[in-house]
């Protein structure tokens, strides 16, 4: 399991938590680091501006989200190495033509080409010569074209040396089917809030099918920023900070997240 982060602090707690990985997506960074909707707008070197500070104070592994790595094999080959540089553990790609936008509200995704989708996957494993991280390939196509389609470029991906496939918006009616046709292991993603990803889907489902990594990209992003915005319009309308959900807010946790000691020692000694 991994869950999303969408800043260091975010990080830390999942690291605190106990999980073994962290998720880093692009609508998390898109929203949180840039203030700008997850459409595209924000580039993969700006993704992995955000990843590096990750990286220098974690010691799990983080896996980003790398949209489609700039739109063609040698951006891609220049993002994937990038990411590497960075510490990243694993990269996820996509075959979304994000030039029209992404994911926007009514309108059909657009996916690239299979060649060009291929090369770009192509591109990112080429890049692996520098280190072992891992290419999550990503496909779109469950979403307007089918099952047909996803588990064909799932398999292509795969064929040029894709480590893992993640087919968003692949409901529990479709994973064993999904799962069972492709050639490799699958990434899978719970929380969305559409009709294809609905939340509450039960972990059992997917480990039941085989998958092999599961990630709750922004669940994290959605409970803190609400958290925040229910805090201020109570806040304007009461002038008056809320008790509730401060139990954890004192300095003592807060330098305890950050690792405080680290850095002064002899703040541990004298307690």
């Amino acid at each position: 399991m991994a869950p999303g982060a969408f800043d260091v602090f975010s990080a830390l707690l999942i690291e605190r938590s106990g999980f073994d990985a962290v998720y880093l997506g692009g609508y998390s960074v898109a929203h949180s680091a840039y203030g700008l909707p997850d459409a595209g707008l924000v580039g993969p070197m700006e993704f992995i501006e955000v990843a590096r500070r990750l990286v220098s104070q974690l010691s799990i592994p983080l896996i980003m989200d790398l949209d489609d790595g700039g739109g063609g094999p040698r951006s891609v080959y220049r993002a994937v190495s990038a990411a590497a540089d960075a510490g990243v553990a694993a990269v996820q790609i996509e075959d979304s033509d994000l030039s029209a936008g992404k994911h926007l509200p009514g309108r059909e995704i657009q996916l690239k080409s299979m060649d060009i989708a291929v090369a770009n996957i192509e591109s990112a494993v080429r890049a692996r010569h520098r280190s072992d991280i891992v290419v999550i390939a990503r496909t779109d196509a469950l979403h307007d074209r089918g099952i047909e389609d996803a588990v064909d470029r799932s398999n292509a991906f795969l064929n040029v040396g894709a480590d893992m496939v993640y087919a968003p918006y692949l409901n529990k009616n479709l994973i064993d089917a999904f799962v069972g046709r492709v050639n490799g292991p699958v990434m899978h993603t719970f929380g969305g809030e559409t009709e294809h990803r609905p939340s509450g889907q039960d972990l059992r489902i997917a480990t039941a099918a085989g998958v092999r990594l599961v990630a709750y990209p922004a669940n994290t992003l959605w409970a803190a920023h609400r958290a925040v915005a229910r805090l201020l319009d109570e806040l304007k309308a009461t002038m008056t900070v809320p008790v509730e959900g401060y139990e954890a807010g004192t300095m003592e946790w807060f330098a305890q997240v950050v690792r405080l000691s680290d850095w002064f020692p002899e703040l541990e000694a004298s307690e």
